[in-house]
């Protein structure tokens, strides 16, 4: 059984350079340490954290950037990451998730983020179970720290400043949405 995710986040930031930062090397945003792999074309290794501060590595693919209702928005899927000589904790522990990330200037001014799409519990019929009774609000939590830490990575100014900024306390709003349960 999948679940529908929705999340938004609001940055103070000006959107033409942030925007056009999206648009390009997902290395650039996605949360450190973004790491490509080599033999696949739109492929990194991710770190993906909850609202707890656990993180685990995830296989991330990024697609090319495509406008829809005044958004840019990337596809994007995430797996955790065990390598197949290894059965960790992570890997039966992680979700899978598949939708879109995207981008837009906000009404007024800044940015919004966000991220929709559907993930799936782990450990089957356990997972499923323990995510209808409040794990999902740790998937929630975990998308919005998603957004934040892209949110961080987007409004560094400049390559190698390594000056960040920090996307918490730029941050407006939050909205979430647990809305349906998707059969698969």
């Amino acid at each position: 059984m999948r679940r529908s995710l929705s999340e938004r986040l609001e940055l103070d930031a000006d959107p033409n350079a942030v925007i056009a930062r999206f648009r390009g090397d997902p290395g650039t945003w996605l949360p450190e340490p973004a790491t490509p792999v080599p033999e696949h074309h739109a492929h990194w290794m991710a770190y993906l954290r909850t609202p707890a501060g656990v993180g685990m590595l995830v296989d991330t693919t990024v697609g090319a950037p495509y406008n829809e209702h005044g958004m840019v928005w990337r596809l994007l899927r995430w797996d955790p990451h065990a390598p197949e000589e290894e059965t960790t904790v992570t890997a039966k522990v992680a979700p899978t998730f598949e939708g879109d990330v995207g981008i837009r200037p906000g009404e007024r001014d800044g940015i919004i983020l966000e991220v929709r799409g559907e993930y799936a519990p782990p450990a089957g019929l356990v997972g499923t179970v323990a995510d209808a009774l409040g794990l999902h609000r740790v998937a929630a939590g975990t998308a919005r720290q998603f957004l934040a830490d892209i949110g961080a990575r987007l409004l560094v100014t400049g390559e190698t400043s390594g000056q960040g900024h920090d996307a918490a306390a730029s941050a407006r709003r939050e909205t979430s949405s647990f809305d349906k349960i998707v059969e698969t």
